[in-house]
């Protein structure tokens, strides 16, 4: 898959299977940035670069790795405020 087709909306069930897989890991990366903020950045900037890598390494277009690390991430984060800020 192109970045084009990407863009187009095209997603193959293989894309959709490795935006799940890293969802969890965006999950992870943002509960260690709300429990212990060093370490959670440490693990999620170590993760961005691994993708980085693994993409100029052998091209798989890693952006949709990060893309459902990042939904992940995001989606956690949003849910900690909001419970962080009903609990006190």
């Amino acid at each position: 898959m192109s970045i084009q087709e990407w863009r187009e909306g095209k997603w193959t069930k293989q894309d959709w299977k490795r935006f799940w897989m890293h969802f969890p890991v965006g999950i992870i990366c943002a509960w260690l940035v709300y429990q212990s903020p060093p370490l959670g950045i440490i693990a999620s900037v170590g993760f961005m670069f691994y993708e980085v890598l693994e993409d100029w390494r052998i091209k798989d277009l890693s952006f949709k790795d990060m893309l459902g690390f990042l939904w992940g991430f995001i989606a956690t984060a949003t849910i900690l405020q909001i419970l962080k800020l009903i609990g006190g």
